[in-house]
């Protein structure tokens, strides 16, 4: 029984590592230089020489493309509930990541936009919740580094019998540095804040 227990977190730890590198975003340094500006020039730093790390960067900034949609209508005993989220990258307000987390590129600060999800609840057509939902509904449960520089990153939704559940990742982006962040809320409306 253990060495099928043993198996099962072994397998859902390597694809979660798998699926992670495959959700990541883009970034400019401080100079305005992107990545492949950085490489194609010429400028010799820790990326140019590694070509895995070149493909995580790439990676994770293809995230910053990619906008989350979940459209869903279900019944809750006699009620219609109608949820809609979008989550997304806001080009509007950035923050600055130091280079003690980006060294290891080959860059010095880079510029990443804040995550947000925008979230609509209906109820037998009736808006019980429209927001924006943002960091620092998080920060109760956030270290100081994660309120600093995390990015609200890889959400995912379930539906459950009382409410939705969304858990995020609170990352600081191309690290291993985070913490997962949970949103319930029931389909009243009403949102908790809670932490793995």
């Amino acid at each position: 029984m253990n060495k099928y227990l043993f198996l099962f977190v072994a397998t859902f730890f390597i694809s979660s590592c798998i699926d992670s590198q495959t959700k990541r975003g883009h970034f400019k340094t401080n100079d305005s230089t992107t990545l492949d500006e950085k490489v194609e020039n010429g400028k010799k730093n820790e990326l140019e020489n590694d070509e895995e790390l070149i493909t995580f960067v790439k990676t994770f900034e293809k995230l910053l493309l990619d906008t989350v949609v979940v459209d869903s209508v279900f019944d809750v005993g006699s009620d219609k509930i109608t949820f809609s989220f979008k989550h997304y990258a806001n080009q509007a307000k950035t923050m600055l990541i130091p280079d003690k987390y980006t060294r290891v590129y080959g860059l010095s600060h880079y510029k990443v936009p804040e995550f947000v999800s925008s979230i609509q609840l209906s109820r037998n057509s009736s808006i019980i919740l429209d927001t924006i939902l943002q960091k620092p509904i998080f920060y109760k449960i956030l270290p100081v580094e994660l309120i600093e520089y995390g990015a609200m990153l890889y959400p995912v939704i379930s539906f459950e019998e009382d409410g939705l559940v969304i858990k995020y990742s609170i990352s600081i982006p191309l690290t291993d540095i985070g913490k997962k962040a949970i949103l319930r809320m029931d389909y009243l409306g009403r949102l908790a804040i809670d932490e793995e």
